[in-house]
């Protein structure tokens, strides 16, 4: 933090009310997701991604197997200097129909919309009854 600490375009806010993120991330250029790939990473699924998209922000994330299906609307990166590269593209890009793609995305990918699908997949399970489980 000590190097991060000596720039001039960074800076530590400390902790914020989440009412207030939105405000903050307006401003942000690019949104990072830098994991170091271990095993526990490799199976999990980054949803503060659905809040970046939905405001249509560039994502430079750890290349992750959950963000292959989404890697047309982020850049995935495979080491340090791919993740710079990556970085890079993302601040200067410039692409609305991608911002667009990516709002839609989050749109389309609510808590609501994801228990919909889950509903309908179970209904159509021959043996799933919800009227016989409690």
């Amino acid at each position: 933090i000590r190097k991060f600490q000596k720039l001039s375009n960074v800076y530590f806010i400390g902790e914020r009310p989440y009412s207030e993120l939105p405000k903050y991330l307006h401003d942000f250029d690019a949104c990072l997701i830098p994991f170091k790939m271990i095993s526990l990473i490799e199976a999990t699924h980054p949803v503060k991604i659905y809040e970046y998209f939905a405001a249509g922000k560039p994502v430079v994330a750890t290349n992750m197997p959950e963000l292959h299906s989404m890697s047309d609307m982020c850049y995935l990166a495979e080491n340090k200097e791919d993740f710079l590269k990556k970085l890079d593209l993302a601040i200067n890009e410039n692409d609305e129909t991608i911002v667009k793609k990516r709002i839609k995305f989050a749109s389309e990918n609510t808590w609501i919309n994801r228990f919909e699908t889950l509903y309908d997949k179970l209904m159509k399970i021959d043996s799933f009854d919800i009227e016989h489980h409690s």
